[in-house]
């Protein structure tokens, strides 16, 4: 396999949660584009609760950058393995534990997409963000830590290894810019699994100023993002290691 080649899939992907969030502009009331999405015929025998922003008054949020785009109602399905987290200016889709594999993720993105400007029908994105969470472990992707990446850090001629969180942006385009976080298991909150070695946080998102009034549009950025991130992430995985995690 060439260094450039990016695999269609793994046997055994690292993926722990895979997420899309769009924040919009609108004239409506929040209360009223709440009820429009959360009412959404896929999503409607999705459990709700409310979350602990909603206990913070609307004209609070509204004029408060860090409140106004956090959602007040969470949805998730049976098991727990697909939530859609709703607010008066954001809409997020998110997969937890087992990713369901692109082929389901984007048409289901699509679906959301396409909700929003059905039922806000002066919507403005003006932010996107695609994100995948990798919990990468030693039995199963042969890496025993942040030292087994395609990654060489140094300081003053001294290499740099475990424990490390670091964190560097690549500007893809005037649309896309991704973030990538790497991080030892030391410096991650919440729950990983016992055996996790490194966590590869890549979220790729629209730089300031970004505006798209379609979901057509958000469709293809959404696709362009799935690449930035799948190429950022295969970056950092050693020919060797990507062979033996490749599915032929």
């Amino acid at each position: 396999m060439t260094k450039t080649a990016i695999p269609e899939k793994l046997k055994d992907d690292s993926i722990i949660e895979a997420l899309c969030e769009v924040r919009f502009h609108t004239e409506e009331q929040p209360e009223i584009v709440i009820g429009r999405l959360s009412d959404h015929e896929p999503w409607k025998t999705f459990a709700k609760s409310r979350l602990s922003t909603a206990d913070i008054p609307s004209p609070i949020r509204a004029v408060n950058e860090q409140l106004k785009y956090q959602p007040v109602l969470e949805l998730r399905n049976a098991d727990g393995t697909h939530l859609v987290k709703v607010g008066g200016n954001v809409i997020s889709y998110h997969n937890t534990g087992k990713y369901c594999g692109w082929r389901a993720f984007e048409p289901t993105l699509a679906d959301v997409f396409s909700a929003l400007f059905r039922y806000v029908g002066d919507a403005q994105v003006t932010r996107l963000g695609f994100r995948y969470v990798n919990a990468i472990t030693s039995s199963r992707h042969y890496i025993s830590g942040v030292s087994g990446l395609a990654l060489k850090i140094e300081v003053a001629g001294d290499k740099v290894s475990s424990p490390l969180n670091l964190n560097y942006l690549v500007k893809n385009n005037e649309t896309h810019q991704t973030m990538t976080r790497i991080a030892s298991p030391e410096f991650v909150q919440g729950q990983v699994q016992r055996d996790t070695t490194v966590i590869v946080d890549i979220d790729v998102s629209s730089p300031d100023g970004y505006l798209a009034t379609s979901s057509d549009i958000v469709c293809e950025w959404s696709g362009k993002a799935h690449g930035f991130e799948k190429e950022a992430f295969f970056k950092l995985i050693p020919p060797d290691v990507l062979t033996k995690l490749v599915e032929k």
